[in-house]
């Protein structure tokens, strides 16, 4: 069984398609990057809008406003086994805030696909245990995250 990645889009956008094989594109690359390009069972991404991830960022983690990605792991910290009985190993959901990637796209001067593909990218990290809250785990998820942006077309570096 292969990794099965369902992209869901729930704002308006221009491309859709392109967005959404961008965002499996990109969750792709970051596995293989990883060294988990073997990964079985289901990974959920979800474009959505500013209100959307604002909800979650709020209940998830009590903090109220919109982001840039959220990444929900199935699995326990540290751990192999899925948080959940449900059938098949699900690694997670990446959700993505379509506005907020649209306004830092036009900050780093590239466009909207690259944009998600990056954010997935650092969800996706997130999901595989990867931590951005040192300096040292930082800099190994920018090393990764350089990579994917480099094979999905982008610049190699985005600092």
């Amino acid at each position: 069984m292969a990794l099965e990645i369902v992209v869901d889009i729930l704002e308006e956008v221009e491309n859709p398609g392109l967005l959404a094989m961008t965002a499996e594109r990109a969750a792709r690359l970051a596995l293989e990057m990883a060294g988990a390009g073997d990964q079985e069972g289901e990974l959920g991404i979800v474009l959505a809008g500013s209100q959307y991830v604002q909800g979650l960022n709020r209940e998830y983690r009590g903090e109220d406003y919109d982001t840039d990605v959220l990444a929900f792991s199935m699995r326990e910290p540290g751990e192999g086994e899925p948080k959940t009985e449900l059938p098949g190993d699900i690694l997670g959901d990446v959700v993505v805030s379509l506005p907020t990637a649209a306004r830092q796209a036009g900050e780093y001067g590239h466009d909207l696909a690259l944009e998600v593909g990056l954010l997935v990218a650092h969800g996706v990290l997130h999901l595989l245990g990867y931590r951005d809250d040192t300096p040292a785990g930082e800099e190994l998820m920018w090393e990764k995250q350089r990579e994917v942006l480099a094979r999905l077309g982008g610049p190699g570096a985005m600092d």
